[in-house]
């Protein structure tokens, strides 16, 4: 006795739906085309922006705060937790660009 289980996507944004296109789209360009042109590959990146825009209406005192919320928590991360705990959990800060400090 098998159980076929079927299972629905249900996308939290219209964004998130249009990006699981694009993917798709893709992903069946890729396959039609093993041995793509960087200038066919380009041509696929063209409209990623779209669903990635800033949003508009954002106030530009709003900006500045969460531009500046994210500077302090850097800085607590470095300045505190970084020490603290292991490498692994600032996977993402570990990959983000930083400048060297020079040890003299």
């Amino acid at each position: 006795m098998s159980t076929t289980t079927t299972r629905t996507t249900d996308t939290a944004s219209e964004e998130s739906a249009y990006l699981a296109e694009l993917y798709t789209s893709w992903v069946e360009r890729m396959a039609a085309e093993p041995d793509m042109t960087l200038p066919a590959m380009r041509s696929l990146f063209e409209e990623w922006h779209l669903p990635t825009a800033e949003p508009e209406g954002v106030p530009w005192l709003w900006r500045q705060y969460a531009y500046r919320g994210y500077l302090t928590l850097q800085a607590l991360d470095r300045a505190v937790l970084e020490r603290r705990l292991p490498a692994a959990i600032f996977y993402n800060l570990l990959i983000s660009a930083r400048k060297p400090v020079s040890v003299v």
